[in-house]
């Protein structure tokens, strides 16, 4: 309990406190001789800074990109590794394999592939003869925040597929068995059968993808660092630049404002989901 005081409930007290504050670096003590209440003044900041308007509509589009991607690759996926294959096991171990790498790591190798003239990923292109898909996918504004989604979407797929992988062996076989006597063909089988009891699976999903949608940060700084310009800036990003600038109070209070956005939107989905799977 006291750990969990200090390291959790204390530092999250002190964040709301300091986001109405001027703490920052250019006070004596490195932030801690003068501090000021300054009211929503941080607040206001952040929403007037030019990089905001830039942030959240990539967080937006991030999130839903990668969460429509996962949660539809990997259901499919996992319908696959769920069949009786001789190379299930080692299949699911290959698919899974990407998650347990570092994030940082996953950044610096993909910005190799996307490079522009040494890529492998416009060699390809070029190799089979679409040469006119060859794009600079990392230094065109028009493509880098899906460019750096189908990063997160290749990393992560495999885990969403563990966890509707759990819920669909959690499927009693007699309800297959029942409709198959009755005719049901497979896709019947899927959509009145699989997917309305494999719910509580979807939730998870849907919760964990839109949470680490909104608070996509590592994969910016192993990439493009925002770049180019302010083209792939999101939310937690701009978090990191303002602490690491030294405008700490301005970097709590939008580091504030992400944490309500994640709340806003992923509560209401768990709720509404819950409600579905009770209507099951």
């Amino acid at each position: 309990m006291t750990v969990y005081f200090v390291f959790f409930v204390l530092p999250a007290v002190l964040s709301f406190i300091l986001a109405f504050t001027d703490w920052n670096s250019s006070s004596a003590g490195f932030g801690f001789g003068y501090i000021n209440f300054v009211g929503i003044q941080n607040f206001i900041d952040v929403f007037q800074d030019r990089i905001i308007k830039t942030a959240i509509p990539n967080t937006f589009i991030f999130t839903v990109t990668t969460t429509f991607f996962k949660i539809v690759v990997g259901l499919v996926m996992a319908l696959f590794l769920n069949m009786e294959l001789k190379t299930r096991g080692f299949l699911r171990s290959v698919f899974y394999f990407p998650c347990i790498l570092s994030t940082i790591a996953v950044g610096v190798i993909f910005r190799s592939l996307y490079h522009p003239n040494h890529g492998l990923i416009n060699q390809g292109l070029e190799l089979i003869g679409l040469g006119a898909l060859v794009r600079p996918w990392l230094g065109n504004v028009k493509t880098v925040m899906y460019a750096l989604s189908a990063i997160e979407i290749w990393k992560w797929t495999g885990f969403h597929t563990v966890i509707f992988l759990a819920g669909l062996q959690s499927v009693d076989r007699e309800f297959y068995e029942s409709a198959a006597i009755d005719g049901t063909g497979r896709f019947s089988k899927f959509w009145y059968i699989t997917l309305p009891l494999i719910q509580s699976s979807m939730t998870t999903n849907l919760v964990f993808c839109i949470t680490g949608g909104l608070k996509v940060f590592e994969v910016i700084l192993a990439t493009t660092k925002g770049g180019p310009g302010t083209a792939s800036e999101v939310l937690g990003s701009m978090v990191y630049k303002k602490f690491t600038q030294g405008f700490f109070s301005v970097s709590v209070a939008a580091g504030l404002l992400l944490f309500i956005i994640v709340i806003v939107i992923t509560y209401p989905v768990y709720y509404l989901r819950q409600k579905k799977e009770v209507e099951y």
